[in-house]
């Protein structure tokens, strides 16, 4: 789904379980890429739409693309410079954090193992703020990203001892396993709920909303949790 458009950006709605891009055993067809690009002819060969960011496979929300080459270079620009700030819910286990925090710990690629990503001194830097938003069964979570790595929320709360639930990588396994009888969670429990940054060519400021998908929300209401 499309939740903003115009000549030089679009902001899509990524569902759970859907790829980004094409790799082993997701071919462009069942990609977001691939959704993408069936909006939009060639332009010659000389141009193609691109998203901007990252958006694991199985989490879900707001995905930036640009559709012009001034409307990629200028949201690739924004990116660089950090200035493209995007809002996460999450619901994570684990043991007590906090009402708010920042993570601070560097990750580097794991050498072996499920997850993709480790706290490493010797990594790159890697920054995580976050505010409680309701406890209970786990803490529910708005999260904020200073850094864009790789896995890096699923990571670092791994690396507080607080995984995201539903994470079949970085995440507790018995947790899940409660969780998908009791609540019928069964997808990462990770959203990307805003996304606000300056046009790069009109220099409107914009602010992209995509709702708590129902799934994630029908979990909330089972676990008696209500965030604000």
């Amino acid at each position: 789904p499309i939740l903003y458009r115009d000549a030089d950006v679009l902001a899509f709605d990524k569902p759970a379980g859907i790829a980004v891009h094409p790799g082993s055993g997701h071919p462009l067809e069942n990609t977001a890429l691939g959704a993408l690009l069936s909006l939009f002819r060639p332009t010659g060969g000389i141009f193609r739409p691109a998203f901007v960011g990252r958006l694991d496979r199985d989490a879900s929300g707001v995905l930036l693309a640009g559709v012009s080459p001034k409307g990629l270079r200028g949201l690739e620009a924004l990116s660089r410079s950090r200035e493209i700030s995007k809002t996460y819910i999450a619901l994570a286990a684990g043991r007590p954090i906090p009402n708010a925090g920042v993570i601070d710990t560097p990750l580097a690629d794991a050498a072996c193992g499920p997850a993709r990503m480790r706290s490493d001194d010797g990594g790159a830097r890697a920054v995580t703020e976050y505010r409680v938003l309701a406890r209970g069964v786990g803490t529910l979570l708005e999260i904020r990203l200073k850094t864009g790595r790789r896995h890096q929320i699923r990571a670092h709360f791994k690396a507080i001892g607080a995984p995201i639930a539903g994470d079949v990588r970085y995440g507790d396994a018995a947790w899940n396993s409660r969780l998908k009888r009791s609540a019928g969670l069964r997808r990462l429990f990770l959203h990307c709920t805003e996304t606000t940054f300056t046009h790069p060519l009109t220099a409107r400021k914009l602010r992209i909303v995509s709702h708590l998908p129902k799934e994630l929300a029908r979990t909330l209401h089972a676990l008696d949790m209500n965030g604000s």
